[in-house]
């Protein structure tokens, strides 16, 4: 009687390494992506899913064909050996596609990240002609901050500052701004004057701009840049706010 022929163990080598070699490029465009966002966070959860799913597919056929293995007749594994081969094809394919158009931004409301910017982030090389204090003020109140940093489907960012003075502060840094800008266009919006430094162009939206109310002493800093705004379709965080 013969021995019963004892089963390779390479097939299962194969579909280990693959699986794990899945899991491990996944992890890296992870921490990849949080290491080129400051203030990582997702702004397309379904976007997200569907590169997971596909960056992890030889890691999901790779288990499945370790755990059932044993019970598939040579035709199917020759089938599913075919299919975990495109899935790496696939895997890479959207490995890079999760690389470059990444479903993420760097997006935060915290007053601590005040005029902390990504490095690849334009405004990380200008300083809008010192129009931002070089810190919030130790007097300011009610203040509220937002910055938000994605370059798919092409460069946005938006930089927010708002706060409440006491008056003799807030007169001190109304007549800083003016100086600055004598020549800036002014328009009334509500009860805020704001003074424009920019406007928008034929095809990208440049706003840089500050506001200020004389009735509760508050200012409001803004920047706002979209490329190819006629394109994306994105809207500036200032037309979220009250006026």
């Amino acid at each position: 009687m013969e021995a019963p022929k004892k089963k390779s163990p390479i097939p299962y080598i194969i579909c280990a390494l693959l699986s794990a070699a899945g899991l491990v490029a996944y992890m890296l465009v992870l921490i990849g992506l949080h290491r080129q966002f400051s203030c990582f966070k997702v702004i397309s959860p379904g976007r997200m899913i569907f590169y997971s799913l596909m960056v992890l597919l030889p890691t999901v056929v790779g288990v499945l064909m370790i755990v059932f293995y044993k019970r598939f007749g040579r035709k199917t594994k020759t089938v599913l050996f075919a299919l975990l081969a495109t899935s790496v094809v696939l895997s890479f394919v959207f490995l890079i596609a999760f690389s470059i158009m990444p479903p993420c931004a760097s997006v935060t409301s915290d007053a601590g990240d005040y005029l902390a910017f990504d490095e690849d982030c334009p405004a990380y090389f200008i300083t809008y002609g010192d129009m931002f204090p070089g810190q919030i003020p130790s007097g300011a109140e009610n203040v509220r901050y937002f910055y938000r940093y994605r370059n798919y489907p092409d460069l946005n960012y938006d930089i927010f500052a708002q706060w409440t003075l006491p008056r003799s502060e807030y007169n001190s840094e109304k007549q800083r701004l003016v100086s600055l800008f004598p020549n800036a266009e002014v328009e009334e919006v509500g009860d805020y004057c704001i003074v424009f430094l920019s406007d928008e162009k034929k095809t990208t939206l440049d706003h840089i701009a500050f506001a200020f109310n004389d009735k509760t002493f508050t200012f409001r800093y803004m920047v706002s840049y979209i490329e190819n705004v006629d394109v994306n379709e994105l809207e500036p965080y200032y037309e979220e706010l009250v006026w």
